[in-house]
């Protein structure tokens, strides 16, 4: 089906929002000026918007809920391995903020009526964090010397990536639960970064 001109820059900034600013440079042409749409593709994209909203929530609720997880569990591992008190103090304000965010995102997901497909879609999210446990395994393998320092270099490359992507999302998503939830994580993911970079700063850990 040949998709009407109109609707390539819905389709480009969605998937702008969940892959990334980078792949708009892909498509510029999608985001010239539409053309006068028909009654038709009015219609057609009415329903494009609608269906772009639905995949773009459920999405952000995956992607928040691998980030929790993966913090948690690099959270969990400080707690073992870190040197300075500072470091594991910091460790427990995460697996607590970030261990309240999932709860959060379950009652979301309950009330957006993803509830009856979204807990085996999450334990299908475990295979996107793979990642995580190759980062897992190559911090506990890390010194105790090191091992300060490179968790917080890695706080401050997750969290700078993952505040950039939920800013973009937050202006993709229409107002609503999803959408109050992320205005809500925005500020606590900032101070995360900030507070790395200080203890990285304040603890001379270069």
């Amino acid at each position: 089906m040949k998709l009407p001109k109109r609707l390539l820059p819905a389709i480009a900034l969605f998937l702008s929002a969940i892959h990334g600013p980078s792949l708009l440079a892909f498509a510029p042409s999608a985001l010239s000026a539409p053309e006068k749409p028909t009654a038709s593709e009015e219609s057609s994209t009415f329903s494009l918007f609608g269906f772009l909203d639905s995949k773009l929530q459920h999405g952000v609720l995956m992607n928040l809920y691998v980030a929790d997880r993966r913090e948690i569990r690099l959270a969990e591992l400080v707690k073992e391995r870190a040197t300075k008190q500072e470091v594991k103090d910091f460790a427990n304000d995460m697996i607590e903020h970030h261990s309240s965010s999932l709860e959060e995102i379950r009652s979301i997901a309950k009330d957006e009526g993803f509830s009856d497909d979204f807990d085996l879609v999450l334990e299908g999210a475990v295979a996107m964090t793979m990642g995580v446990d190759n980062m897992v395994t190559a911090l506990a393998m890390l010194s105790s010397q090191d091992f300060d320092k490179a968790f917080l270099n890695t706080m401050i490359m997750l969290h700078g990536k993952d505040l950039l992507r939920l800013s973009m999302q937050k202006h993709m998503l229409t107002p609503g639960a999803v959408r109050d939830h992320v205005e809500k994580l925005l500020p606590t993911m900032a101070e995360h970064l900030m507070r790395a970079k200080n203890l990285r700063d304040n603890l001379n850990l270069h």
